[in-house]
């Protein structure tokens, strides 16, 4: 490879700038060529254009403490049903909202409610609710009903709740595979008694309390925990959020019944998350106001390494449709009790960014952590890295290729209008682009 020597401005040192001279001044005209030009010293001094959804924590979930993580990057915070209260919830809106009005920028903060219906759910581990323990494979495990275990479980009897779905005995099968917390753990149905189940551990690791228990995905479930749903949707309605998660989203169907319990100015997010939600992506897109890739529960339904393409195929076509959309489950998990992510989550979070995700969603990582604000503010790094390596050009013109494929150009005067303003902008290399506006449309 070709390299050269370029002194350094303040002292007598240099550093190698690989590719060579001739490759500095190169005419970009290619992704791959964008990509061998990066300045790595270049700050990323733009706004950050990515939005971040923050899961609501109890340890922040005060008027300062969201401020503090307002102030740090927070677009939206999220409320996640099956784990926060409906005190909690109504407290941290009525947060939010104060916040919005006392701004210079009113509606600054948008609250979303994810409803992913009322689960089963494990206890507490011996020693607080920070304790974990660590499964390995073959291990033998009793999953019990009984609450005298709910703060006292230990890595070979584990409590369960099964309070939302009492028909759970009679909903599985020998040789079923039941996955703890975001699907890491599975363990194997081996014998089922009517006050405890026995299983033995398939694929171990570490776990801590009150994890969700994630059952073999049949349509009676679904039937069972249906009134919680719309329950949830109706309390989402009350609240007057600005964005519903919802996870009951195999069809567009279900987008519809969805919307008939919200006022009009909440918008729908569709989680994918079933080899279902995938088939009928199309139909789902189109019916939903924006879209969450829910890697964790897709990295149930198919293999590990797949989900990368899932990622790109769902935001690609998500893209293409004008929608917004999301990505969530495990982007900085080791935030959880760490002060920085892995190299890898770094890299993962920018990656999520370069595929052309709207947003990213934080979970344990500010719900549960001991570093929410850190998280919030290294995501937010992060991010406008990740918009600054973005090769513009190329992305804008390959949009416009399937969207004209799919019959979905818009041919209206004032999208033409600012497509021609942003073309003539990037010829001459304008700084900017100012918008004289009556309506702010």
């Amino acid at each position: 490879m070709d390299f050269a020597v370029r002194p350094l401005a303040n002292d007598n040192s240099s550093e190698i700038i690989f590719g060579g001279p001739s490759h500095w001044e190169e005419k970009l005209t290619s992704r791959i060529g964008h990509t061998c030009q990066l300045d790595i010293d270049q700050v990323a001094e733009f706004p950050r254009e990515t939005c971040i959804i923050c899961t609501l924590g109890e340890s922040w979930c005060t008027h300062e403490g969201i401020k503090r993580m307002i102030d740090n990057g927070m677009n939206i915070l999220r409320l996640n049903l099956s784990v926060h209260s409906r005190e909690m919830c109504r407290k941290a809106i009525q947060i939010t909202r104060a916040l919005d009005e006392a701004s210079d920028f009113k509606h600054c903060t948008s609250v979303a409610m994810d409803l992913i219906a009322e689960c089963v759910r494990t206890g507490f581990f011996e020693g607080g609710p920070k304790s974990t323990v660590i499964f390995k494979e073959g291990d033998e495990v009793e999953l019990v009903f009984d609450e005298a275990y709910k703060n006292k479980c230990t890595k070979e009897k584990i409590f369960i709740n099964i309070s939302t779905f009492p028909q759970l005995i009679h909903y599985l099968h020998k040789g079923d595979r039941i996955f703890l917390g975001s699907g890491l753990i599975c363990l194997i149905v081996k014998e089922i008694g009517m006050d405890q189940l026995m299983c033995r551990v398939e694929e171990g690791g570490p776990m801590s309390g009150y994890q969700r228990v994630i059952l073999p995905r049949k349509q009676p479930n679904h039937r069972i925990l249906e009134s919680n749903y719309e329950k949830d949707l109706t309390f989402a309605a009350e609240c007057d959020v600005d964005f519903v998660f919802t996870s009951f989203a195999d069809n567009a169907q279900m987008i519809i019944d969805a919307k008939a319990y919200l006022p009009p100015n909440t918008k729908v997010f569709a989680n994918i998350e079933t080899k279902e939600s995938v088939r009928n992506l199309a139909q789902i897109i189109e019916h939903a106001d924006g879209i969450v890739v829910s890697r964790a529960d897709l990295g149930i339904e198919f293999p590990p390494e797949k989900i990368f393409k899932l990622q790109k195929y769902i935001i690609g076509n998500t893209n293409v449709a004008r929608k917004p959309v999301f990505v969530t489950a495990q982007l900085m998990e080791s935030m959880y009790n760490k002060p920085r992510p892995t190299r890898a989550e770094a890299s993962d979070v920018a990656n999520a960014v370069l595929d052309g995700a709207d947003g990213l969603v934080l979970t344990v990582e500010t719900a549960e952590g001991i570093y929410p604000l850190e998280a919030v503010q290294i995501m937010s790094q992060i991010c406008r890295e990740a918009e600054r390596a973005r090769f513009h050009k190329t992305i804008r013109a390959e949009l416009y290729a399937c969207r004209q494929d799919r019959g979905l150009c818009r041919k209206n005067s004032s999208h033409v209008a600012a497509l021609s303003a942003v073309e003539a902008a990037e010829n001459c290399q304008a700084k900017g682009i100012f918008v004289v506006t009556t309506t702010g449309k």
